[in-house]
């Protein structure tokens, strides 16, 4: 499966169960919590989930930096999703991302 699609699913994944944690209401799903006896800082995991936390996810499989976005997302989301991008040419993702193909493929051909 080619990683643009992969990264396309995780990102279907983290909205519906960004959803999926709203319809339950947050009092809910602390009181579910509760009798469980589970203790869990809501908010952390609230901009964990969040996909305006990040703005968006790099769609690998390309020759460059492409970040994918929610198509509803707030300027915030976008913003973050603009600072995605920029860290991951900064940090020379797709230079590292093809030298690490590159050096599995060398191991294969070497089998």
């Amino acid at each position: 499966m080619p990683l643009g699609i992969v990264a396309t699913c995780v990102l279907g994944l983290e909205e519906i169960l960004e959803e999926e944690l709203r319809s339950l209401g947050a009092e809910e799903l602390k009181r579910e919590m509760e009798q469980q006896q589970v203790r869990l800082d809501l908010r952390r995991l609230y901009q964990k989930l969040d996909y305006s936390t990040y703005g968006g996810a790099p769609l690998l499989g390309v020759n460059g930096v492409v970040v994918i976005a929610h198509g509803g997302s707030s300027p915030q989301a976008i913003r973050n999703g603009i600072g995605v991008a920029v860290s991951a040419v900064e940090r020379r993702m797709v230079e590292h991302i093809a030298t690490r193909l590159g050096q599995v493929a060398e191991t294969s051909e070497q089998r």
